[in-house]
């Protein structure tokens, strides 16, 4: 019931940003089509449930992670795309989203032709999305984003309010290893230690209400 009564309250907030959405990608034909695409494959198949596939259960022992963390909310492409412009993505960026869910987030990062990367651990939600990403070109792929390679980004987003601490304290690790200047753009919960240089705080829309972004800079 409480759980019911929390998805009736956002009904307003879920109808406001996909009014913002549409608005900014109506410019973007080809953006508009894998957003539209996304907003279809939750109709099919909501992405807000538990998932407790036999499959998930040995991805989860793998990883070291909890169901918990798999807690699903979205940024609206609106919000990603304010975001961008305050870190400072352009065109020539390389933007990498830590837990990308459906990629509604990469879609805001490709209105300004940023190159945009999204690791999502759960197959299902890459899986109904892929090949609408690959048009508009984002890549999408089920991995483990504690493991796979990360390559060069200049800009992370961190979507990571339902992590756990572990989860946090290990990709922090492998934050402080990126090249000096890398820019994360931090959800609910900023990074912590001396290395990440806080450049500015603001708030965006998100499908759970509205919240706060740190944005910071890693430093000497």
């Amino acid at each position: 019931m409480k759980l019911l009564l929390i998805r009736l309250l956002n009904i307003p907030i879920v109808v406001a940003g996909r009014f913002l959405d549409v608005f900014l990608l109506v410019w973007h034909p080809r953006l508009l089509r894998a957003y539209l695409r996304i907003w279809w494959s939750e109709m099919v198949s909501s992405p807000y449930g538990w998932p407790r596939s036999f499959e998930m259960a040995l991805i989860l022992k793998n990883s070291g992670q909890t169901l918990h963390e798999l807690m699903y909310g979205e940024i609206t492409s609106w919000t990603a795309s304010w975001l961008c412009f305050r870190a400072g993505v352009r065109s020539r960026s390389r933007v990498l989203d830590i837990g990308a869910g459906r990629g509604r987030l990469l879609i805001g990062v490709r209105c300004w032709g940023a190159s945009a990367r999204g690791i999502e651990l759960q197959p299902n939600h890459v899986k109904r999305v892929e090949t609408a990403m690959a048009l508009a070109g984002i890549v999408l792929e089920n991995a483990d984003a504690k493991k796979v390679e990360w390559g060069n980004p200049t800009h992370l987003f961190l979507n990571w309010c339902a992590f756990s601490r572990e989860t946090q304290a290990a990709l922090t690790l492998r934050f402080q290893a990126l090249s000096l200047g890398t820019r994360f753009i931090a959800i609910a919960r900023p990074l912590e230690g001396i290395n990440f240089k806080l450049v500015c705080t603001v708030w965006g829309l998100f499908s759970w209400g509205v919240e706060r972004v740190w944005i910071q800079e890693l430093c000497a």
